[in-house]
């Protein structure tokens, strides 16, 4: 969508979609969002890699635009941060089982035991699945936004196989009003409006009365007449649990951000405006451009006192929750704040965490867990090598490059006037 309304300016506000590639203002001149591009959140895990002191470790990423330009950022900042990757896999839902297989051989038989997974919901759950089925423990596995705030495994397996896990989060937020906004929702409210029905009838398991189009996924015969009495304050379901909501807030964000750009148009003063001879857009019927205008250069505070404006890519400040999976008294785990990344914090001081807060792969509390499971002097000598390599490679690579421009150089120049270049050897 953002590639066809690009060319028209017309202005879109996503607030789910991160995919660094969509921060390229050439390709998605009108493009804005709300939630935080691939490119911090991969800076993100990267930071938190290094937090915790681990130098060597293993990835795997979706085999598509999110998960490929996400690790691409990652891999890039974690060699900056002199960390070694031992092994890197890639994932699909298309893949067949046989490189699932490979894929979770490659995990249990490598010596680091610190995996990053920049991968999608549908493909961590089939890898879930498989490091069960294949009993593949002791894995300290580092999340992304996209998977780690959900659970995929029952209760049970989610405790023996992926306790401990840690990774960044969508920030969640308790907006303020929200949560009696939607109790107070009801079809009376809302007449016609077939969303508000059916979720009305599927909540309820009842039929509106006076409504022409039940909902399909129940048989019309199995429905009982709604009474108009029911309440969401007696249920309890994702709508009224708004303690759970993440993208909730990118949404809500959105919609701000696109009625201040429609507040700031409207305030224009005659003469003063910013357009050719200082006129101002006709509020009426305005052109999408001029609302382009505006949104680059919304600026305000949410009622939790967030600021929210766009830089040049139309990217917001980047902030997460870093969120650990910690045993529970149910025999299963839970989803634990433990603590915050935020992307406007003076370098270095990004990451605030609460060490005492988490509980590790294992159900350790007292230490962070190593790398790989051997004698901590042979696995910093091994770290200190891989290290120093790619240190090297990238000394290599500087140096290498004003040869090769020489070199170019100088087969150009000795290249005769038809072209053939064997003069140059």
């Amino acid at each position: 969508m953002a590639t066809l309304i690009g060319p028209f300016r017309i202005p879109m506000v996503s607030y789910f979609s991160t995919c660094a590639c969509l921060s390229n203002r050439k390709e998605y001149p009108s493009f804005f969002r709300t939630i935080p591009s691939d490119y911090f959140q991969a800076r993100a895990l990267a930071h938190l890699v290094k937090r915790f002191g681990w130098t060597w470790i293993g990835t795997i990423r979706n085999d598509d635009d999110y998960g490929n330009f996400g690790m691409q950022a990652f891999t890039e900042t974690i060699q900056q941060l002199g960390v070694c990757i031992a092994f890197s896999e890639s994932i699909h839902r298309t893949y067949h089982r046989d490189k699932l297989l490979r894929i979770v051989d490659t995990v249990r038989k490598s010596l680091t035991k610190v995996v990053v997974a920049f991968v999608a919901p549908e493909e961590m759950s089939i890898l879930f699945s498989e490091i069960a089925q294949q009993n593949v423990t002791g894995i300290q596995w580092i999340g992304s936004e996209a998977w780690v705030s959900t659970q995929f495994l029952p209760q049970e397996e989610s405790r023996r196989f992926v306790s401990g896990t840690i990774g960044v989060a969508i920030h969640q937020v308790n907006i303020p009003g929200l949560r009696e906004f939607l109790l107070d929702v009801h079809p009376s409210i809302y007449p016609g409006n077939r969303l508000v029905k059916e979720f009305w009838e599927l909540t309820f398991g009842c039929a509106l009365r006076g409504t022409d189009n039940r909902t399909d996924q129940v048989p019309s015969n199995k429905w009982k007449e709604c009474t108009g009495r029911e309440s969401l304050r007696m249920t309890h379901n994702e709508l009224t649990d708004v303690s759970q909501y993440r993208v909730t807030y990118n949404v809500y964000k959105a919609i701000y951000a696109i009625a201040h750009a429609l507040h700031d148009m409207l305030s224009c003063k005659t003469g003063k405006g910013p357009f050719s001879e200082n006129t101002c857009a006709n509020i009426s019927s305005f052109q999408p451009w001029q609302l382009l205008h505006y949104m680059k250069t919304v600026n305000f505070t949410t009622k939790i006192d967030e600021n929210v404006h766009f830089d040049n890519n139309g990217d917001p400040v980047a902030t997460y929750d870093i969120v650990n999976w910690q045993p529970n008294a149910a025999g299963g785990v839970d989803i634990v704040g433990v603590g915050v990344y935020d992307g406007s914090a003076t370098p270095g001081q990004e990451i605030i965490v609460k060490d005492e807060a988490i509980v590790w792969s294992g159900g350790q509390i007292t230490f962070v867990p190593k790398a790989a499971p051997m004698e901590q002097g042979k696995q910093q000598g091994k770290d200190n090598l891989f290290a120093a390599l790619t240190a090297l490679n990238a000394l290599m690579v500087k140096l290498a490059t004003p040869l090769i421009h020489q070199i170019a150089l100088n087969v150009r120049g000795n290249t005769g006037p038809t072209g053939d270049e064997t003069n140059a050897y």
